[in-house]
């Protein structure tokens, strides 16, 4: 992307993070003030940590996931087996089922936004929010251009699910195809807008 629009693109994403955790990473790069654009990759799974954080109105929570993630001690042999094999059964599972396959994207979306209320910092700021939810997996009704509230939110639908080749098949992951096909979307809709 950073090559398509000829301007610094810094990459803040982190595998796993919810919209929370990686706003506070924005929030402590020191970058918010070099960038006029911010571009969100929503997933299915960010909404149980966005609501955790309404639910909790405990932000100890989020900053405890987010120094786990940024510690960098070795994890345990224990911890690391458990992952292992959780996620050799879950994911082919969910793929072999099509778990979610058309997910409603309304109470995602009220949760979003609740998020993103909370960091003014962002509020000044081009935001740009589409998703990848893996192969096959779609939200039914996520929303096209401007959001009625935050008139610096849009949305944008790159239709990724509908292309197997954009990911690895066994664990429905984004392939280096898929992330040259958002760079690529990405790239013309900064161009039109």
């Amino acid at each position: 992307l950073e090559k398509k629009i000829n301007k610094a693109v810094y990459n803040l994403g982190v595998s796993g993070y919810g919209t929370i955790r990686s706003l506070n990473r924005l929030k402590n790069s020191g970058l918010i003030d070099k960038v006029d654009t911010i571009i969100i990759q929503y997933c299915y799974n960010d909404y149980g940590e966005n609501i955790s954080k309404q639910m909790n109105e405990d932000i100890n929570l989020t900053k405890k996931k987010f120094n786990l993630i940024n510690n960098t001690s070795k994890m345990s042999y224990w911890k690391l087996l458990r992952k292992i094999i959780r996620y050799s059964f879950k994911i082919p599972f969910e793929i072999i089922l099509k778990k979610n396959k058309n997910m409603d994207f309304a109470h995602h979306e009220k949760a979003f936004i609740k998020v993103l209320e909370k960091y003014p910092l962002i509020h000044d700021k081009k935001i740009i929010v589409f998703y990848v939810n893996g192969n096959e997996m779609k939200f039914k009704n996520f929303p096209e251009g401007k959001h009625h509230k935050f008139k610096n939110l849009k949305f944008l639908n790159l239709n990724l699910e509908k292309s197997p080749r954009n990911f690895f098949p066994i664990d429905g992951h984004l392939n280096s195809t898929g992330h040259k096909k958002i760079a690529l979307e990405l790239d013309k809709y900064l161009k039109k807008n």
